[in-house]
């Protein structure tokens, strides 16, 4: 990255979160090349599961749709491939999800809500309503988390530093 490519947003994070351009520059680098392993390692994790998934669910639909009357042993075969496939996919998302660390705070990245907003940076954060959303009002959006997410992980949550553009 170029410090030409630093956004706005970067520049203003710059004055409140204590750190120079070029600091926030290299933690950028730093996370940049974080980011690129931890993508090449989801993927090669990837790749088998989802093998086993497909493998599985083939068997079933072929024991089912293919053979009368339908193989009980293939059937069960493929919906142990199936189940298998789910289990390692959820324990590699969540063991993935907490890889990620800020290089400035070197707190996890991707967590609750602490003290910064993930989008902007900023710690003008509060909460927004009864439901336990979070509102910025340096950015104006509404946070909320859990299963209907509706922002991406841009800046660390505890200190604010702005690391990913593209956002997780």
């Amino acid at each position: 990255m170029q410090m030409t490519s630093i956004p706005n947003i970067a520049r203003k994070n710059a004055e409140v979160s204590g750190y120079s351009l070029e600091e926030l520059e290299h933690f950028r680098k730093i996370f940049s090349a974080e980011i690129r392993e931890h993508e090449a390692k989801a993927r090669r994790f990837a790749v088998p599961i989802l093998i086993l998934f497909v493998a599985g669910f083939g068997a079933v639909l072929y024991s089912l749709l293919c053979v009368q009357p339908p193989l009980i042993w293939l059937l069960i075969a493929g919906l142990a491939l199936v189940a298998t496939g789910l289990v390692l996919g959820t324990i590699m998302a969540i063991a993935f999800r907490q890889e990620l660390t800020c290089p400035a705070c070197h707190n996890y990245f991707i967590e609750e809500i602490q003290d910064c907003c993930p989008e902007c940076g900023s710690s003008s954060i509060g909460f927004h309503d009864w439901r336990g959303w979070r509102h910025c009002d340096s950015c104006g959006k509404d946070l909320r988390t859990g299963s209907n997410r509706n922002f991406k992980y841009k800046a660390c949550t505890t200190c604010g530093v702005f690391l990913y553009q593209k956002g997780l």
